[in-house]
């Protein structure tokens, strides 16, 4: 009689138990919403982009999602992100570097060959910008970060992916999905 009454608690002790991380591990499940690409979105700092190419813009892409058609050379970036943090600077080579502050350029006039990202304040003391570009030639070229240039001087871009990593963060565990190499580009 005491047998069964023990092994009945003991029974009960593990169905709550189970009950109990089941629902821990549900409530972490929860808490830790995940991108497509598997990382945790807590920890990245949300950028959206666009490119202006072929006579329209592109729609709002995220956090490294792929943004331009692969054909047509883009002519524009604009990027929208909490200003609040810090600010996004890039620079971009048409035909020769120029300077492009905070959201988009001033013209829809030429073709960009060459890119390179740069970010202030609290972004920089807490994130990295990491970057890479698309071109006919080259295709993909790897992940650049932090004012790295990214293009060929010979072709112009035709497609981007953006990503605001931590600092703390192991960049190939952020980049991996993507590209297995964190290197300069081509031809600059």
């Amino acid at each position: 009689m005491k047998k069964k009454k023990n092994n009945k608690r003991i029974k009960n002790y593990i169905i709550v138990g189970a009950i109990i991380l089941l629902g821990l591990i549900a409530s972490i499940l929860i808490y830790y919403r995940f991108d497509s690409d598997g990382m945790n979105n807590k920890y990245i700092y949300n950028i959206k982009y666009r490119v202006y190419q072929n006579g329209k813009w592109s729609k709002y892409s995220k956090n490294g999602m792929i943004v331009g058609d692969k054909e047509n050379p883009i002519q524009n970036i604009e990027l929208k992100f909490n200003e609040k943090k810090g600010q996004v600077y890039y620079y971009t080579y048409t035909n020769t570097w120029s300077d492009q502050i905070y959201k988009s350029m001033k013209e829809n006039a030429t073709q960009i060959y060459g890119l390179e990202m740069r970010e202030s304040d609290i972004l920089f003391q807490k994130y990295t910008i990491c970057y890479r570009t698309y071109n006919k030639v080259d295709k993909w070229l790897n992940w650049t970060c932090n004012g790295t240039t990214s293009g060929n001087k010979e072709e112009p871009i035709t497609a981007l992916e953006i990503k605001i990593i931590p600092n703390n963060g192991i960049k190939f565990d952020y980049l991996k999905d993507y590209n297995n190499k964190l290197s300069t580009s081509k031809n600059f």
